[in-house]
């Protein structure tokens, strides 16, 4: 083997753009979502809710072992309010009820699993 022919793509990428039709509909469906994903003219952007940001900072109290106060600490709320303005946060008793509600849900689902 001579180091002309190691690692190169050149002659794959050729080939792919040259035989589409031979690409398995599965890997160009993939293909076309990564290349969306990682494009930043990204338009489907998920719009801020203060609802799903509770959600979200429970889940991640919980399964960060964060205290309920966290969002009390005044360095916690410049950062939020850093990523977005809108946000409205929460004192320890609403998070800590946002995570007892998401343990019921949880608890629930788990039951009715187990029927």
């Amino acid at each position: 083997m001579d180091g002309k022919t190691c690692g190169s793509t050149g002659n794959l990428n050729k080939h792919l753009k040259n035989h589409l039709d031979k690409i398995d509909p599965s890997t160009r469906k993939q293909a076309k979502f990564i290349k969306k994903f990682l494009s930043e003219d990204n338009d489907e952007k998920i719009p801020f809710s203060n609802e799903i940001f509770r959600e979200k900072l429970a889940i991640w109290v919980t399964v960060d072992d964060q205290p309920f106060t966290i969002t009390e600490c005044p360095e916690f709320k410049e950062l939020i309010k850093l990523c977005n303005g809108k946000v409205v946060l929460s004192c320890a008793d609403t998070v800590r009820n946002d995570v007892l509600k998401l343990y019921e849900n949880y608890r629930t689902g788990v039951k009715y699993k187990l029927k």
